[in-house]
């Protein structure tokens, strides 16, 4: 199976407000500099540290990305299928 790079252009967030509301809409309005505050939970603090952790492994993902350019990455259905029976398994006892 080859897969081809799809391009993607960046949403105008503007526009789109625009385009279902009918209004445009300014930037910031209504709003000052410092009435915007963001907290983070410890479940998003874990993924950040982890995502920084050395799991990354540069050479695999060059492999698999070549296997892919080239045709060549075989997919083992038998295997993903097993880990989302599982998956869903562990989904039904937590229920």
């Amino acid at each position: 199976m080859k897969i081809n790079s799809t391009h993607t252009t960046p949403v105008n967030t503007d526009r789109a407000a625009t385009a279902t509301t009918g209004k445009s809409v300014a930037r910031g309005a209504g709003r000052s500099a410092d009435a915007t505050k963001v907290a983070v939970s410890d479940a998003a603090s874990q993924l950040a540290a982890s995502a920084t952790s050395s799991d990354f492994n540069a050479s695999k993902v060059q492999s698999v990305s070549s296997a892919i350019a080239n045709g060549t990455y075989k997919v083992n259905a038998g295997s993903i299928a097993d880990k989302m029976l599982s998956d869903v398994g562990g989904l039904s006892r937590r229920a």
